[in-house]
């Protein structure tokens, strides 16, 4: 198992913005920390390469990233796990967009292995972790554009899978019991299913689980009237996904989540903060995908 995480240092943005991609990262200058060192600086930008490899992360040259993502890769900064394997697991930021392209053909998971996975994310410190529904008109307004022009399994006969959801971190202020909050962006050539909950195998935590659609509202979030539904199928083009968090969502989020694992979590939304956010790339063995993403931002509004 590898598990590189390049941080960057990152201040949010005053007023009601809570968070928003910067206009330039550059990987190559960014000090390097193991996260289960227990080390990981707080208000960071987290690139994190996980179960794909025994490689660091080196500069491409040979090749660029651009002609599967769609997106400018100049080569100060792009890097890749396998920087000579032409469309292997490797990352680029360039002018406020990032893009990855997620290999688990031409560099398999390693034996026991269930996922392979490249996650942006963005950790907050504990002093801009705020308790964003505290007030009961209160909600987190979330957008960004994002686009998948490849994805692929490497036979059909696999049962690969390859997707991407955008997550939130939410920590209960008092258990200390933390929660992923998960919106499906994409997912290739699968049922898009709706609301679910599950157990994280890797953390242990809860997973509440939904999905976009204007025909079929989840309970755990609303989406918004300009946002392209969770899809199934890749696009050269970037589509908006728009969608808010409400007080009522949580509640009906940590209900739903109790009932299913017979839990105790919290459900008054007010005591519920906000501590990480992230989105992957993500799939099993014989999958590949490349996606970008721009634009990525969370606000906090008082309706």
């Amino acid at each position: 198992m590898y598990f590189l995480c390049v941080v960057f240092l990152f201040s949010c943005v005053e007023g009601l913005q809570l968070f928003t991609l910067p206009f330039s990262l550059n990987f190559t200058e960014s000090a390097s920390v193991n996260p289960q060192s227990g080390q990981q600086p707080d208000d960071t930008i987290l690139l994190a390469v996980f179960r794909d490899g025994d490689f660091p992360l080196l500069p491409v040259d040979a090749w660029n990233m651009g002609e599967k993502t769609g997106s400018p890769a100049p080569s100060a900064f792009q890097l890749g796990l396998a920087p000579s394997i032409p469309f292997s697991t490797s990352v680029s930021y360039f002018q406020g967009t990032f893009s990855t392209i997620l290999d688990l053909v031409s560099l398999p998971l390693q034996p026991g292995a269930s996922l392979g996975t490249v996650t942006l994310g963005y950790d907050f410190s504990p002093q801009k972790q705020i308790l964003p529904w505290a007030q009961p008109g209160a909600a987190l307004d979330m957008s960004v554009f994002y686009k998948c022009p490849m994805a692929l399994k490497a036979s059909p006969s696999l049962t690969s899978a390859v997707y991407s959801s955008w997550s939130l971190g939410l920590r209960h202020r008092v258990s200390q019991t933390f929660v992923w909050y998960e919106t499906l962006l994409f997912d290739l050539h699968r049922p898009l299913g709706s609301d679910i909950i599950w157990m994280d195998t890797i953390t242990g935590s809860p997973i509440v689980h939904s999905v976009l659609s204007h025909d079929a509202p989840s309970a755990f979030h609303n989406i918004a009237t300009d946002s392209s539904p969770s899809n199934d199928t890749v696009s050269d083009s970037f589509r908006l996904y728009h969608f808010s968090i409400a007080p009522q969502h949580i509640v009906a989020a940590m209900s739903a989540a109790n009932a299913k694992f017979n839990l105790s979590l919290g459900t008054d939304p007010a005591d519920w903060k906000l501590v990480h956010t992230n989105i992957e790339a993500e799939g099993t063995a014989g999958g590949r995908m490349a996606h970008s993403l721009k634009n990525m931002q969370i606000s906090w509004l008082e309706t």
